[in-house]
């Protein structure tokens, strides 16, 4: 464990009977007042989940969710943070088609630059906000980081709007286009990503109220049109789930 919140993985028999042994230690952590450091966070972490500490399967699932979540939000924060756990989108908005002017307005990398990056800050806290264990649960970090900063590229390239600028009548033109275009799946991801986006927006006074309840009013008009998705063939792999795996198979091998 260290100051960036970074859990390391549990490797062998060895260690796990360690973490079983100091299961006890943990909940005598998590109740004394002066201590808040790395270990009685993810132990409070671990309580509050009702994940027992003993279960060498279920306590990594747990520790690989843990650290995607506080890296991402290291991240998001501008902290250092550890790059295997954190989806980083395409810098396509560089590249893409844009408009020169509109109004008084003109494109600019550097303003097109910032704006990328302040809706990729927002959606990663969004994405791991203590509030928002139904979004992950529902869509993989990477389908709802990419699926947002696609469209806040997308808005300023086409209207030379940020994030403050948004328009509701441009957000229901892309959420419209978006279900036409894309699988249902990522466009229920799109539509339920931006609605949570949008109440963080709010909540923490990013935005007003009034535009963001406006623009929450768009997503919702938009979303009247989203078909009924069909059932997954399979079940979605989160990025830990997938290393995990990886791990796993890893030792199998080395048995052999």
């Amino acid at each position: 464990m260290t100051k960036s919140n970074y859990i390391r993985p549990v490797i062998g028999k060895r260690v796990h009977d360690a973490i079983a042994e100091a299961a006890p230690k943990m909940v005598a952590l998590a109740q004394d007042p002066e201590n808040y450091g790395p270990a009685k966070k993810f132990g409070l972490a671990i309580k509050k989940a009702g994940v027992d500490p003993t279960d060498p399967d279920a306590f990594e699932a747990f520790q690989d969710k843990y650290n995607e979540i506080e890296q991402t939000k290291r991240a998001a924060q501008g902290l250092f943070y550890r790059k295997e756990f954190v989806y980083e989108p395409d810098e396509a908005y560089r590249t893409q088609n844009h408009v020169e002017e509109i109004g008084d307005r003109h494109w600019q990398l550097a303003t097109a630059t910032r704006n990328h990056n302040q809706v990729l800050k927002f959606i990663r806290l969004t994405w791991a906000g203590e509030d928002n264990q139904a979004l992950r649960g529902a869509y993989n970090q990477e389908l709802v980081v990419n699926e947002v900063v696609k469209m806040g590229d997308a808005l300023y390239a086409q209207y030379l709007e940020t994030l403050k600028r948004w328009e509701p009548k441009h957000f229901y033109n892309y959420i419209n286009d978006t279900i036409k275009q894309q699988p249902v799946f990522r466009a229920q991801a799109l539509v339920t990503s931006l609605t949570e986006l949008l109440k963080y927006l709010i909540q923490n006074k990013k935005i007003t109220s009034k535009r963001g309840h406006e623009l929450l009013a768009a997503v919702a008009e938009g979303a009247a049109s989203l078909p009924k998705p069909a059932k997954p063939k399979g079940r979605t792999i989160s990025l830990s789930d997938y290393k995990r795996g990886k791990r796993k198979n890893k030792k199998r091998r080395k048995k052999r």
